[in-house]
């Protein structure tokens, strides 16, 4: 069967016979080791993945990130340079530039180099490690240092499209967001790339590892947490729980929800197609062909847009965050309005002029709050304050953080009455929509 990335599943070639386990691609190039090892074999010949890299890395990348930090100053930004400012704009021509131009014909190639592990250095000081695989779950723990053990656990469910990353490529984020509600250790969780696995598997997977969690923390002390891809999994998982009648997490934290497998025929789309760094048409359609694996679009079980009411209703709290400029934004905000229709306590907080998932860029484009936020490798806490003399402390990178702060210790107050959506405490949660 021949999948829509270019390449061929079931260990057979476009011949019928088995590929060759010593061929030039799987010599010489690890990305491409991983696709004979799972019976698939590439469609496209090797020679135009090699060029189409060699045109990104050496002349697509580049080029942008030249005319990034020599045009910035000229450059005529939607948005204020405080927001926009010299870090911010040169981080979106780069990712813009490489979602744009990567040869996708070789899936598993962009998977593997997705997958390398995020430096332990330029994560915050203060942080311990540790992996774990079992037949119940596979990730890793975030926990502070130190012999305390937090009250709050976070489960984290990475992004890439149910493409690309893994729990050990993601770490930015949880780690942030850790630091960020204080007291609160977080678990990574890993799960079944598509398209070797349908979603649905996926979700089967966020249930076991979240059943394995509640043994050994109280579902209550639990908050779900994902970005993008990671996000719409948060979703499905909760919604999953509900129609099992299984005990459901504390409240969920959400950022750029994908929520709607297929965004295109939005309002953000048009809006903003210009300022944020996954506007791709052909790039977004292949990540939801692959993800949906010939099921419908609008079903709700990999689709969290098209749940019902009565499916909706009953969710825990939400806190959801979504880019002032990002392209999902009208697909997150429907979702969100829709949820606070049926009575679930919604907060949600727009980052002005903020691409997809804003929150990744951190410490590259604004100066954090407080020194304990700041990578590892600043050891004198004052090596990058040069880099951020244009940038206020207030921004928006930062503020989704204590905004998610802020929620989370209402929450025991949520939970008390969200189930009469007329309390006064549901409707000021929801009142930022």
């Amino acid at each position: 069967e021949m999948t829509s990335a270019g390449l061929l599943r079931s260990g057979e070639d476009d011949n019928g016979s088995d590929p060759d386990p010593y061929s030039c691609c799987s010599v010489m190039c690890n990305g491409c080791r991983p696709s004979h090892k799972l019976g698939y074999t590439l469609a496209d010949c090797s020679c135009s993945c090699v060029c189409g890299w060699c045109q990104v890395i050496g002349v697509h990348i580049p080029v942008t990130c030249c005319r990034a930090c020599c045009c910035y100053d000229c450059a005529a930004l939607p948005y204020s340079k405080t927001l926009w400012n010299r870090q911010y704009y040169a981080i979106l021509q780069f990712l813009r530039t490489f979602i744009g131009n990567v040869p996708y014909s070789n899936l598993y190639l962009v998977q593997w180099i997705t997958s390398w592990p995020w430096p332990r250095m330029l994560l915050p000081a203060g942080l311990s490690t540790s992996r774990v695989d079992n037949a119940e779950a596979h990730g890793e723990w975030l926990k502070p240092s130190g012999d305390r053990r937090p009250s709050r656990t976070i489960l984290y469910f990475h992004g890439g499209a149910f493409l690309l990353m893994t729990a050990n490529s993601e770490h930015l984020v949880p780690s942030s967001l850790m630091k960020a509600l204080d007291d609160t250790q977080v678990f990574t969780a890993d799960y079944p790339d598509v398209p070797e696995r349908d979603l649905h598997t996926v979700v089967d997977s966020a249930v076991s590892t979240y059943r394995w969690l509640t043994k050994q923390v109280r579902p209550e002390s639990i908050i779900v947490s994902g970005e993008s891809a990671g996000g719409c999994l948060a979703v499905l998982l909760m919604l999953k729980l509900k129609q099992l009648g299984e005990p459901l997490p504390r409240g969920a934290i959400l950022m750029s929800p994908w929520v709607k497998l297929d965004p295109i025929d939005t309002p953000s789309w048009e809006s903003n197609n210009y300022t944020d760094y996954i506007s791709f048409s052909a790039v977004v359609k292949e990540a939801f062909t692959l993800s949906a694996n010939g099921g419908r679009i609008d079903d709700p079980s990999i689709n969290p847009y098209f749940a019902s009411e009565q499916l909706l209703q009953g969710l825990p709290p939400m806190w959801i965050s979504v880019g002032g400029a990002e392209i999902l934004r009208s697909c997150i905000e429907d979702f969100a309005q829709r949820a606070r229709g049926v009575g679930v306590p919604v907060e949600l907080y727009v980052g002005e002029g903020m691409a997809h998932v804003y929150q990744m860029f951190a410490c590259c484009v604004a100066r954090p709050p407080t020194a304990d936020l700041l990578p590892w490798a600043c050891c004198c806490r004052l090596c990058c304050a040069d880099m951020f003399l244009e940038t206020p402390a207030k921004h928006p990178v930062w503020t989704s953080f204590e905004s998610a702060r802020r929620w989370e210790l209402q929450l025991g107050d949520v939970q008390a009455v969200s189930k009469d959506p007329n309390s006064s405490v549901a409707q000021q949660l929801g009142s930022d929509l």
